[in-house]
């Protein structure tokens, strides 16, 4: 695993348990998607109004189609449902969880550049006022 931040000093107004539980689902299914040893590269990158996260592997690709469709609950892609055990649970507790933060999720999948889960959270919460 690799790690790669945009900056030493990120500092985000987030639920933590939530967070963790968005990533931890990334990784997991890196984990059990990534060809063995292959690197699986975490990327935290600052935007003017967001953090976006990303778990990067290379294995089995996802189909396009599945791409809106890997979100939602039960869901399992026929590409990848075979090589590893699951409920198609853990993407749609991740998408709830970025959901839960005014977030969004999207997945982009090539053989060339890998499988890549993304998360954005906004740099503030909803709700709360940007300081001046």
């Amino acid at each position: 695993v690799r790690v790669v931040l945009s900056s030493d000093d990120i500092a985000l107004c987030c639920d933590r348990s939530l967070l963790v539980t968005l990533l931890t689902q990334y990784l997991d299914n890196a984990g059990k998607y990534a060809d063995f040893g292959t690197t699986i590269m975490i990327q935290v990158m600052e935007e003017s109004s967001a953090f976006v996260f990303s778990v990067c592997s290379f294995g089995s690709v996802i189909p396009a189609a599945d791409y809106e469709r890997i979100f939602d609950r039960y869901y399992r892609s026929s590409a990848s449902a075979s090589i590893a055990a699951g409920t198609g649970v853990g993407l749609s507790i991740a998408k709830r969880a970025a959901q839960a933060h005014g977030g969004d999720v999207w997945v982009v999948s090539d053989a060339t550049g890998g499988t890549t889960f993304y998360a954005s959270l906004p740099r503030l919460p909803k709700g709360l006022p940007a300081h001046e």
